[in-house]
């Protein structure tokens, strides 16, 4: 049978329940885009490389980078652990050797980044080798910001190129009798902004 003095004690404990349960931090309302302070841990991380990043916001940071997988970019927080970022939150990542900006809900490496437009080849990063190659993707940005996919016909693909790239009267011309290939994006892209900029340039009549 419980003592009076238990009966108190356990009074007492129940009674101080709500007290701590208000001295605990409150969960964060939302995802912080900084790594530093972002909630929650995937693995500490012994090693790392320091990367330039554009989160959502349109700012650029620097970090720390602990992988990089097709659906997925892992920034290292001053803690040394590893936190996950989607393509929406983190849109852009700068490697040594390459860009990979967000498309959609995959990164993809950047080949082309203009003003207006933009160009990305995506292969899934998790995926063995002959399986990237037969699953290499194409995509475009175009001007009024939406992502297509490139046709890999070249009937197909100049038509698409033709769509935006069209006021050129050069490209149009070359275009129009099908001398570029798909792999010519980049190349077509980079001819058509110089032409863009000789244009803004040119004096007025």
């Amino acid at each position: 049978m419980m003592k009076i003095k238990d009966i108190s004690t356990a009074l007492l404990l129940f009674l101080s329940l709500p007290v701590v349960a208000q001295l605990r931090p409150e969960e964060p309302a939302r995802r912080t885009m900084y790594p530093n302070v972002l909630p929650g841990t995937i693995s500490n991380v012994r090693h790392s490389q320091s990367v330039r990043y554009q989160t959502a916001d349109r700012q650029w940071h620097d970090g720390q980078l602990h992988q990089l997988k097709t659906e997925r970019v892992y920034l290292v927080n001053e803690y040394q652990q590893a936190i996950s970022y989607l393509p929406t939150e983190v849109i852009r990542v700068v490697l040594p050797d390459a860009t990979y900006g967000g498309v959609g809900r995959f990164f993809a490496q950047e080949l082309f980044a203009g003003s207006k437009m933009g160009l990305y080849q995506y292969q899934d990063m998790e995926a063995g080798f002959v399986w990237q190659l037969l699953g290499t993707q194409w995509w475009l940005r175009r001007p009024d910001g939406a992502v297509v996919k490139l046709r890999s016909n070249r009937a197909a693909f100049s038509r698409q190129m033709l769509s935006v790239v069209g006021d050129d009267p050069e490209l149009a011309k070359r275009l129009q009798a099908r001398a570029y290939r798909r792999r010519d994006a980049a190349a077509v892209l980079e001819q058509y902004q110089q032409w863009q900029q000789a244009q803004s340039a040119a004096p007025r009549q």
